[in-house]
């Protein structure tokens, strides 16, 4: 049996009214792309290129066991580690590409000996965002020069308890992707390391920084792609590759006569793929993603590149609108908004408003099309957070789209479903949610904005910070008790 108590808010419709002229549609402007390169800058550059997506990290397990169809040179080393990288050729970012925090690793290796790997790589890795695009991988291994045992390049003997990375000093890598690793050269340890990969690796780590790699890219608009390779043992016994890419591709351009620099993620470009938009006047950064709609400074607009991969354009959008409104039933509401995240089927993703404004905007205008939603609803003294998780809002051109809030939610349970049986002794899951009973929408969150319990602070892409109030919840309680009326389980909405 479950017993629900339920505050109910002031009530609020949202309403989607359609059409509406587009406010800044004109000709297409296209932009001169500039190549910087990375191993010029020093090690503060280097951490805000990997925070801001203007250069990636891919990390790859060694191991100690060579891989099949792979022809490999003579080796000196007694103890040789293995790999491979795989990347998404010509894509703007390298497969299973990550930016580097605490890396999440896919193997461990114990060198010096040889045993089975237990390396788990997908064999496709997708990048969210991009388009299907051929998967290269290339092979390599790690060897030491020929010289004295004792003396740097000589015997392998494993890591010490450091983890030293001190015993392979030759990197040979399949640059051009034919698994034949006797007709690349030897990558030597480099002479003069960026100081930007110790920022990255963090102070005392023990780190090999070998020259620099170079792959040709098939397809076009793609340059050819340079990555800084570096040998990382992370704990005894345990030894990884990584790869940073060293170009940055970007181009100052305007959007609605502000100025804005685009920097390609990766270093490279594809019709669809990841990259940067920086404000030149705040700073602030967006992740945006190539070929898909963007609304910005109350543009919509697309950002692509050309063939050629030494221009990027700026579209605007010239279909129709529909525009998102709130009302509510007491007219005499002051504080009356909404702000959130919409996603649209085609991978746009658009920002309505700020979700920790004192007052969010009332009208929002959205391309039309089918969208899933994460909505901030402010209407009086109660803050209510709202999600949609499939494309079942649809904004048409010909008709509004109503999401009513006037009427009661209601709490549905979804588990464990109508006519299950049970018998004595069975564990039941039990999970209920409270719902929009127009749209659908999951109620995750109510609050009281009448007094703020604390500010919280928290970090934007661009280095800063922005603070917002925590206010008391309203979530309703679910509360499951038993045939003697014993309370057995319980807890705030969503439950289970």
């Amino acid at each position: 049996m479950a017993f629900v108590r339920l505050l109910s808010p002031s009530l609020a419709a949202v309403l989607l009214i359609a059409p509406c002229l587009a406010l800044h549609a004109g000709d297409e402007l296209s932009y001169e792309i500039k190549s910087v390169s990375l191993l010029d800058n020093e090690g503060a550059a280097w951490e805000d290129a990997v925070r801001s997506g203007a250069a990636r990290v891919l990390t790859v397990s060694c191991t100690p066991k060579p891989q099949e169809g792979v022809k490999y040179p003579e080796l000196n080393s007694g103890a040789p580690l293995y790999g491979y990288v795989a990347f998404s050729t010509g894509s703007a970012l390298p497969a299973g590409a990550r930016i580097l925090t605490l890396p999440r690793l896919d193997a461990t290796a114990k060198m010096g000996a040889v045993e089975k790997p237990v390396a788990r790589a997908p064999e496709q890795p997708v990048v969210r965002g991009s388009e299907p695009s051929a998967i290269s991988r290339h092979f390599f291994v790690l060897d030491q020069d020929a010289a004295a045992p004792g003396e740097p390049g000589g015997e392998a003997s494993g890591p010490d308890q450091a983890g030293t990375t001190r015993d392979y000093d030759v990197l040979y890598f399949d640059a051009n992707g034919d698994r034949d690793l006797t007709n690349d050269p030897k990558v030597r340890v480099a002479k003069s390391p960026p100081k930007g990969v110790a920022a990255l690796a963090g102070a005392g780590r023990p780190i090999t920084v070998f020259d620099c790699v170079e792959m040709p890219q098939t397809q076009p608009g793609a340059a050819p792609a340079q990555y800084l390779p570096w040998l990382d043992a992370l704990a005894p016994g345990r030894a990884y590759m990584r790869f940073i890419s060293t170009v940055m591709r970007s181009a100052e351009i305007r959007i609605n006569d502000r100025p804005y620099e685009i920097v390609l993620a990766g270093g490279s470009s594809v019709p669809r793929g990841r990259a940067m938009l920086r404000n030149r006047d705040s700073g602030a950064t967006i992740p945006v993603v190539l070929n898909a709609l963007q609304h910005l400074d109350d543009a919509y607009f697309t950002l692509s590149v050309n063939a050629e991969g030494d221009r990027v354009s700026v579209s605007p959008y010239t279909g129709e609108f529909g525009q998102l409104q709130i009302t509510a039933r007491d007219a005499n509401v002051q504080k009356l908004g909404v702000a959130g995240t919409v996603y649209k089927e085609d991978m746009s993703q658009f920002t309505l408003g700020d979700v920790h404004a004192e007052k969010p905007p009332r009208q929002h205008r959205l391309p039309v099309g089918k969208y899933r939603a994460n909505l901030t609803v402010d209407c009086g003294n109660v803050r209510s957070s709202l999600s949609l998780a499939s494309f079942g809002m649809e904004i048409r051109a010909d008709k509004p789209f109503t999401l009513d809030f006037t009427s009661p939610p209601t709490v549905g349970f979804t588990s464990p479903a109508p006519g299950t049986k049970f018998r004595p002794g069975d564990t039941v899951m039990l999970k209920a949610m409270l719902t929009d009973a127009s749209s659908g929408m999951m109620i995750r969150g109510l609050n009281d904005t009448t007094k703020a319990l604390e500010q919280r602070a928290v970090r934007t892409l661009s280095g800063g910070s922005v603070s917002y109030p925590v206010y008391p919840s309203l979530v309703p309680m679910i509360t499951i008790t038993d045939s003697s009326g014993k309370q057995v389980a319980g807890g705030p909405m969503p439950f289970g």
